[in-house]
């Protein structure tokens, strides 16, 4: 019986030895494993192409084609090749500032500026237009038709014009060829006349985009009714890629999709302060006031 009793105590000791060896085992092997274990970094969203100097920007656009537009401090707009090389420049006879310069239609590039109260359109090569001036246009019987204080103008998709009218506070819709209004939306009742920033303003995919610098960004149909607020606050200028609106924020070049509330945000490249950005395909071009960056971007694709 005492050798059968010593016989069980030697098996349970040797089992718990046993356990404590495979314990410190696997420690080991875990601290091993852990400590040969190196984080994978995530993939650089950019890598610098060329960095160019440029003349102090003041307004930036671009087509459908890669080709990038910017005009200076004093009304000069210049015409980039995807490359960084400058192309052609368009210089006025008379320097104003541009308010705001448009060329997704790569065909009728406008230029606007308030100040003056005019217009232009440049082709693809800057050869401009004739000068319109809205001051200018005849005054119909219905006040609400008429055009008064121009603070911004962008082009449709039908080749005519929006336009933010400040004597009435209206968002309307311009017909160049029978020189008139043709649509009006009080803007009364969606921003508070005494606080607002309207700043910019483009159509896109058969809706209209209004940026009030102090609530959001307004979206209208192309009937110029009203449909949500996007609220995005201190936004200096916007483009599009694909279905994403897009912006600079805080260091982050902020996507969001117009449709499905889809929202994400990429640093910028490490150590920069840019002004704006414009995402081409396979390449994004970064702005401070006197240069542009030029960055492969492993996420810019166009559908």
């Amino acid at each position: 019986m005492l050798l059968m009793t010593e016989r069980i105590w030697n098996l349970k000791n040797l089992k718990k030895k046993f356990n404590g060896f495979l314990a410190i085992a696997g420690l080991l092997l875990s601290v091993q494993l852990f400590s040969s274990y190196t984080p994978t970094a995530p993939p650089e969203n950019w890598k610098l192409i060329t960095s160019v100097k440029i003349p102090t920007v003041a307004q930036i656009s671009s087509d459908p084609y890669g080709f990038i537009y910017f005009a200076d401090s004093v009304g000069n707009v210049y015409k980039y090749d995807t490359l960084g090389n400058q192309m052609v420049v368009y210089s006025p006879e008379e320097k104003g500032e541009v308010t705001l310069l448009e060329a997704y239609r790569n065909v009728n590039i406008l230029v606007f500026l308030k100040s003056f109260q005019q217009y232009l359109f440049l082709n693809r090569f800057l050869a401009p237009s004739p000068i319109y001036n809205f001051d200018q246009n005849e005054q119909s019987l219905d006040e609400d038709l008429d055009i008064g204080y121009v603070r911004l103008v962008t082009n449709s998709l039908d080749q005519n014009l929006w336009i933010i009218d400040d004597d009435d506070f209206t968002l309307k819709k311009y017909d160049l060829t029978y020189n008139k209004v043709t649509i009006h939306t009080s803007l009364d009742l969606l921003l508070d006349p005494k606080t607002y920033d309207l700043n910019f303003m483009r159509e896109y995919q058969n809706l209209i985009f209004i940026n009030d610098r102090n609530s959001g960004i307004l979206v209208f149909d192309n009937l110029a009714n009203y449909k949500n607020k996007l609220p995005f606050k201190d936004v200096d200028f916007f483009s599009f890629q694909n279905d994403d609106i897009y912006f600079l924020e805080d260091g982050f070049v902020r996507h969001y999709n117009i449709y499905n509330g889809q929202d994400s945000k990429t640093p910028v490249p490490a150590g920069k302060n840019y002004k704006y950005v414009i995402l081409g395909n396979k390449k994004a071009y970064f702005f401070t006031d006197e240069t542009m960056d030029i960055y492969e971007c492993s996420f810019c694709k166009f559908k």
